[in-house]
């Protein structure tokens, strides 16, 4: 019965400390850059056990702000959203992810006449 009470009380104490530890902000960054193209890769990295946020819409204003100083009116992003192991620690037969990265790819839109992907 000791044995079991300590064990809650462990079990309690984590989800307190882990749902109560503040959120860090992670903003997406520009990384690959193809005017030509009209192709923005932004991504941020993050710790898989970090408590984080990242805002959908600071990374679509930041792809649109490129997009805009490159004579286009919009971005879309385009595909899914990718995550990598970027450091992996590996032990014997077990392996852990240190670090991680997300990625998205946006396509501009709207520059000039007659684009195939001028949806604006």
């Amino acid at each position: 019965m000791k044995k079991s009470a300590m064990v809650f009380a462990m079990v309690f104490a984590m989800v307190v400390v882990t749902g109560c530890a503040p959120r860090i902000k992670k903003d997406w960054v520009a990384t690959s850059l193809n005017e030509s193209g009209g192709l923005i890769e932004i991504t941020y990295e993050f710790h898989p056990n970090e408590a984080f946020e990242s805002s959908e819409q600071q990374g679509r204003d930041l792809a649109i702000t490129i997009c805009q100083a490159w004579g286009y009116n919009s971005a879309e992003q385009f595909g899914l959203e990718k995550e990598v192991c970027t450091d992996r620690t590996r032990t014997g037969f077990a392996s852990a992810c240190n670090n991680r990265r997300a990625s998205k790819m946006y396509q501009c839109l709207g520059k000039g006449t007659g684009s195939a992907r001028d949806l604006d």
